[in-house]
């Protein structure tokens, strides 16, 4: 189910009009998107992909080459450059496009505008990419929609220290499970991006709203000679996965 309207991002403002997107895969496929939010002022921007983005990090590849957990063939998130009409410059030149068609596909982004819109929106640079907003069309006679996010390919700064690396993987799990979202997919580094020397964690699809109360540091149970109770099981095998005890690599 597409959501109704609602006022997300740094534009948002309750007496204002939704804006338009087309997004362009090629000159002859030009799909049109109407806002499911509204901006302080209208705009249209003409997004077109250069490119499609899949893998790990940079980063994460450098210190582990082999992923045990593959890529999904039918992910669909693109590289885009933006061209706009009206409003000056309300996103970066370039963006990432998070695209999906038919009822399930399309719910799944709902969902995830959801959770980017309220519960995360105050963690923008800090454990997520920036929101931009969804915009909902079709493509033939099927539904479509698409996410407007920060572009994090992570090309920018390769770190060498795996250790740091896991510390920031380790930081943005928590802060997500302290704004009460279960991400359903830390397996290994697949929804970790990089922006600069920031590490931020995608793709909330699968994800569901949780009252954490905190995982329990692998070296608990070294010091304590009773097994500790484990109160979130995620971040308690995140932590193993990418912590202190983790080797370094998962």
């Amino acid at each position: 189910m597409i959501p109704p309207p609602f006022a997300v991002g740094p534009y948002a403002h309750s007496n204002s009009e939704n804006s338009t997107l087309d997004l362009v895969f090629h000159k002859d496929r030009i799909h049109h998107f109407i806002s499911t939010g509204w901006t302080r002022q209208a705009f249209h921007a003409t997004a077109t992909v250069d490119e499609r983005l899949f893998g790990v990090c940079p980063t994460a590849h450098e210190h582990v080459p082999y992923h045990s957990i593959v890529d999904n063939p039918k992910r669909k998130v693109f590289a885009a450059t933006v061209a706009y009409e009206g409003q000056d410059m309300p996103w970066p030149k370039r963006v990432c496009i998070k695209f999906a068609t038919g009822p399930d596909g399309v719910g799944q982004l709902a969902r995830e505008c959801q959770f980017y819109s309220y519960e995360l929106r105050h963690l923008y640079g800090l454990a997520v990419p920036s929101f931009y907003g969804m915009y909902t069309g079709s493509v033939g006679s099927n539904v479509a929609a698409c996410l407007v996010l920060e572009l994090c390919t992570g090309t920018d700064v390769i770190l060498k220290d795996v250790e740091e690396f896991n510390r920031l993987v380790m930081l943005a799990a928590c802060r997500v499970h302290q704004a009460g979202i279960l991400h359903r997919g830390l397996g290994d580094y697949h929804h970790f991006v990089m922006k600069d020397k920031s590490v931020y964690l995608v793709d909330f699809a699968r994800a569901e709203r949780h009252a954490c109360r905190n995982g329990v540091p692998a070296l608990a149970e070294v010091n304590y000679r009773s097994p500790p109770v484990i109160e979130c099981w995620e971040l308690y095998e995140a932590e193993r996965r990418f912590g202190l005890l983790s080797g370094s690599r998962p």
